[in-house]
């Protein structure tokens, strides 16, 4: 077997298209250059090719002396952890920093993406009838019964709901204006934005990220003041409509934490955990050891930070 490096866009998506573990966004060639500058780094796209045949691929990015595999978060390095360290080697690095669901963090438990599989689902009629919560149904129907007018790829709308969004949430790291721009010069036509309005009113926005097997809804955003008339449940809905529509077999609901409220509200929305650890590959016992005490150190504080005071005592 051997490593090649893949410089053309056109021959990296034919290859991730046929195999379904690449479908992730984080294996977008668009992505990578996106993350390559934002980081900033290096794009590296590599294949092992077996005969004539590329039989795997490495998505990464290398910033400095390090080698991120899926940045961001994503999972993502290649599409067998088995060939990892073949391109570890070519590389010339002797790790990668990886969010992967073959490595099991100190503690156990670390990021689950909340997907939603669609392969025995025809219809949103047979969705909301087999696969979400009575509650999620009640507030999808109600939402309904209004006349709510989907906008197409209305940026400031977006934004406008973004900034909502954080301020309520209290992010202490908002994303700016000029993130999302740049995410639409890169992905174009990978890329849905939607603006949702009741009346004239601006009540909700998604952003949404398209792969060859999955819709990814990196952002679901409802005004604070369309909450109670169902809007979140309307939006997740809306995704796996346009899944539908569009034949993809997954809705990746976006990251969630068992003890976040977000993940019971996408489970009850018809989404499974698939879980994703973050670790060192191929670093040394105490160095991979450190980095998931010290990652899973801060996931004690950010759970102990959201608990009502009461419960502190």
């Amino acid at each position: 077997m051997e490593i090649v490096t893949i410089n053309e866009q056109e021959e990296w998506e034919e290859i991730r298209a046929g195999d379904p573990r690449l479908h992730f966004f984080s294996f977008s060639w668009n992505w990578l250059q996106f993350q390559a500058e934002r980081l900033p780094g290096k794009q590296v796209t590599l294949g092992l090719r077996k005969g004539s045949k590329i039989i795997d691929i490495f998505a990464g990015i290398r910033q400095n002396d390090q080698l991120f595999a899926g940045a961001q978060g994503s999972p993502g390095g290649c599409a067998d952890p088995h060939h990892l360290p073949l391109f570890l080697e070519a590389l010339g690095q002797p790790r990668c920093y990886l969010t992967s669901a073959e490595k099991v963090s100190l503690l156990g438990d670390t990021i689950h993406y909340m997907m939603i599989d669609l392969k025995l689902i025809d219809t949103v009629e047979t969705y909301l009838r087999t696969r979400v919560a009575d509650e999620i149904r009640r507030q999808c129907l109600y939402a309904k019964r209004f006349t709510i007018v989907p906008v197409m790829n209305q940026l400031n709308d977006f934004y406008e709901c973004y900034q909502e969004f954080a301020a309520r949430n209290h992010l202490q790291y908002p994303l700016s204006k000029e993130y999302f721009q740049k995410l639409k010069s890169y992905l174009r036509e990978e890329l849905i934005i939607k603006s949702f309005y009741l009346d004239g009113f601006l009540v909700g926005a998604s952003l949404i990220i398209i792969t060859p097997g999955h819709l990814h809804s990196n952002f679901l955003i409802a005004r604070a003041e369309a909450e109670q008339m169902g809007i979140s449940a309307y939006l997740c809905v809306d995704v796996v409509q346009d899944a539908l529509a569009m034949g993809k077999r997954w809705v990746n609901c976006g990251p969630a934490a068992p003890w976040d409220g977000i993940y019971e509200f996408r489970k009850r929305c018809g989404a499974e955990p698939f879980p994703c650890y973050t670790s060192i590959i191929n670093g040394n016992f105490w160095e991979s050891t450190a980095f998931r005490v010290k990652k899973d150190f801060k996931r004690l504080i950010k759970w102990k930070s959201a608990l009502p005071p009461k419960a502190l005592k």
